[in-house]
């Protein structure tokens, strides 16, 4: 018998969940959170063995509000929040328990003994990782025998308490498997495009080049990342590999382009002088093209007419 979680974002319910930390009362508040989520991991039906480093776990960081480690070959998380106090509270609590689970996954998704399985694929910039596996938790589904897996929310008081255990091994290979794993690769790159894009703001052009390195050497590229990776040794002063980028690009992508993305690596080529023109002459050629063509189909759709065939 399998088990199959399907991880919800729930970013509006995120907006009314009470804060944690700051001034004594919170202080007090945050005790409270922790002795919460002791008392339902003390009280849990949990694998033999894991009870024990949970309990650690907590202990050590008693302050916080989600948890995550491991126990032998087990990983585990666990996620506390106060429920609402006042006439609402009833109908909150089963929004809140679906939130602290997702919360417990995410966490467990993003314990490092976790992430370390994906160096494997190229992705080892570790910051740069978990904010992707946080981006896309959502999207990733978590399958396990249900003797490896296990999860559960309840309400504690007056906390609503979640905590998720998996084998680490069976976990690790289901997240590795092609349409998992190529959904955290694309989170990865576009984390990573949105730190060089920054860079670029701040003109740390070398910076941002050693980031499009990163990415351009583990395949991990797009059309945008290539326009800004030539736009940096434009202004580093490298016009030969400002133009071997481009050419790169155009022969990957300009097939299936639009006619903007045509036209600025057309302008990028241009900046190149001489060794640039032939590439911006083919860039903005097939951009009017695309233009055209675009233009004519949808001035005979709003006509009533249909496109013409393409000529043989």
């Amino acid at each position: 018998m399998k088990t199959m979680l399907a991880v919800s974002a729930l970013v509006g319910l995120m907006g009314v969940l009470p804060a944690f930390g700051g001034d004594a009362p919170d202080r007090k508040r945050d005790t409270a959170a922790f002795e919460a989520a002791a008392g339902s991991l003390a009280a849990a039906e949990l694998p033999e063995g894991v009870r024990a480093p949970m309990l650690t776990t907590l202990r050590q960081h008693p302050t916080e509000t989600q948890w995550s480690g491991r126990a032998g070959k087990a990983i585990f998380a666990v996620a506390v929040r106060p429920l609402p106090s006042g006439p609402i509270r009833d109908r909150a609590v089963p929004a809140f328990l679906q939130v602290v689970h997702s919360l417990a996954v995410s966490e467990m998704l993003t314990a490092k003994s976790l992430l370390d399985h994906y160096a494997a694929a190229g992705l080892t910039d570790a910051t740069v990782l978990r904010q992707a596996v946080l981006q896309v938790s959502g999207q990733l589904g978590i399958a396990g025998k249900s003797e490896g897996f296990t999860h559960q929310a309840k309400v504690q008081g007056e906390f609503a308490v979640a905590y998720v255990i998996a084998d680490e091994g069976t976990l690790a290979t289901q997240l590795l498997q092609p349409a998992e794993l190529a959904t955290v690769k694309t989170a990865y790159r576009e984390a990573m495009h949105k730190q060089a894009r920054e860079l670029m703001e701040r003109k740390k052009w070398q910076d941002a080049v050693l980031l499009w390195h990163h990415l351009h050497t583990r395949k991990l590229v797009s059309q945008a990342l290539y326009l800004d990776a030539a736009t940096c040794f434009v202004e580093l002063k490298k016009p030969g590999d400002a133009l071997k980028v481009l050419e790169e690009a155009y022969a990957a992508f300009s097939a299936t382009a639009s006619a903007d993305w045509l036209e600025q690596c057309g302008d990028l080529a241009c900046k190149l002088g001489k060794p640039g023109e032939s590439l911006a002459l083919q860039a903005y050629q097939r951009a009017s093209a695309t233009l055209m063509n675009t233009t004519s189909d949808r001035a005979r759709g709003k006509l009533g007419i249909e496109p013409q065939p393409a000529k043989r």
